[in-house]
């Protein structure tokens, strides 16, 4: 019983953070992507992918992809 009320709470709470990233991201802004050190091609395909969605929405985007 314990456990459904953790995935609830969490499910509510995911909602409430997702809300508040779509209302922060509801105005254009300038945004900076950025991935772990030496970034594998999962790292360049997110950034990538993120990127394109961003400024599809009409976001100034910059992505940096650091190397050690």
């Amino acid at each position: 019983m314990r456990f459904n009320f953790i995935i609830l709470l969490t499910l509510f709470l995911m909602q409430l953070n997702f809300s508040s990233l779509k209302s922060l991201l509801s105005v254009p802004k300038k945004i900076v992507l950025t991935s772990h050190t030496n970034p594998d091609g999962d790292a360049v395909g997110a950034s990538l992918a993120m990127f394109l969605f961003l400024k599809n929405q009409g976001h100034k985007v910059n992505v940096i992809l650091p190397n050690a």
